[in-house]
């Protein structure tokens, strides 16, 4: 009987460590991977322009900024908006439409003397 449990603990044990060794080649590839990952996704991001002085604390300070500024060019950006809304100035229509006529008159002529020859 303790022969039988000896060699049953000896049979586990041995598939145990065959077990463990699988696993052991699996987690070495998988860790492996990971860094190659890792290091590829450092590349990327030192590609893009981020350093590690990019940081939360540094970007909430660059978004309270970004608000403090929106604040400051607000009122200026709505009266840039009011003055979309003014009628347009008579004078620069009536410019218009005398270089508009004199363009006319000017191909009037040219089809004129296109259609003389």
């Amino acid at each position: 009987m303790l022969e039988k449990f000896k060699n049953d603990v000896e049979k586990q044990q041995a598939e145990q460590m065959t077990d463990w060794q699988t696993k052991l080649v699996m987690m070495d590839s998988k860790e492996r991977q990971y860094i190659l990952q890792v290091s590829n996704y450092k590349a990327m991001l030192n590609r893009v322009g981020y350093t590690p002085e990019i940081n939360h604390g540094v970007l909430m300070e660059m978004a309270e900024h970004k608000k403090d500024l929106e604040r400051k060019t607000k009122p200026i950006a709505d009266t840039l908006r009011s003055y979309q809304d003014l009628p347009p100035l008579l004078s620069y229509h009536v410019i218009d439409n005398q270089d508009a006529s004199e363009h006319l008159g000017l191909f009037a002529v040219y089809h004129f003397a296109l259609m003389s020859m």
